[in-house]
């Protein structure tokens, strides 16, 4: 997990010429969350806390990738999953226009939420042109993720399948945050 989480931080650090640096805990205990985002650790696979800027990556979020997926998509669906959460820090890196108020509507949070899909994207197309990473099954594991995890509940505030799927073939296309709206390459 560390290396994954050094490619994605490396990545967006150069991008933005300052260090985007944050924890990803695996499996954490309620202790280990600041209170205002404990509720992530029941609702969601994974999530970032908007208090510290911390990844969460739950174990029901493991034990579903592992029941789901081959030894050789695991890490793509680790890839998917954290590239997007470090997309919201990003977000934050940026004072991404609605990042801060994403809970306040539907609409809103589906932006913000297809924009970390696309910056995911983004990543993986970096990574991609350096070899070490395959788009097509990024994509189709990354998509796969996404169908797994969507609930009603996580539809209305990410979008579809198919909406997050069409996100991260936009980042996957060129390799270029400015297609993402981001705040910062606009």
């Amino acid at each position: 997990m560390s290396c994954l989480r050094s490619s994605v931080s490396d990545f967006w650090s150069g991008q933005l010429n300052e260090t985007v640096d944050q924890d990803v805990i695996v499996n954490p205990t309620a202790g280990q969350v600041p209170a205002d985002c404990r509720p992530g650790l029941t609702s969601t696979p994974a999530f970032t806390c908007q208090v510290n800027d911390t990844v969460y990556i739950n174990q029901s979020f493991l034990t579903m990738i592992t029941e789901q997926f081959g030894s050789a998509d695991i890490p793509y669906a680790l890839a998917s999953v954290v590239s997007h959460e470090i997309g919201h820090v990003v977000q934050a890196a940026v004072s991404q226009p609605g990042y801060d108020k994403s809970g306040s509507s539907d609409a809103l949070s589906r932006q913000i939420e297809q924009q970390a899909d696309c910056l995911s994207g983004v990543w993986a197309y970096s990574v991609s042109v350096k070899g070490r990473l395959d788009t097509r099954k990024f994509e189709t594991v990354a998509k796969a993720v996404i169908t797994d995890v969507s609930s009603n509940a996580e539809i209305a505030t990410h979008g579809t399948p198919d909406q997050r799927a069409a996100a991260i073939l936009k980042g996957l296309s060129g390799g270029r945050p400015q297609d993402c709206g981001l705040a910062t390459f606009s």
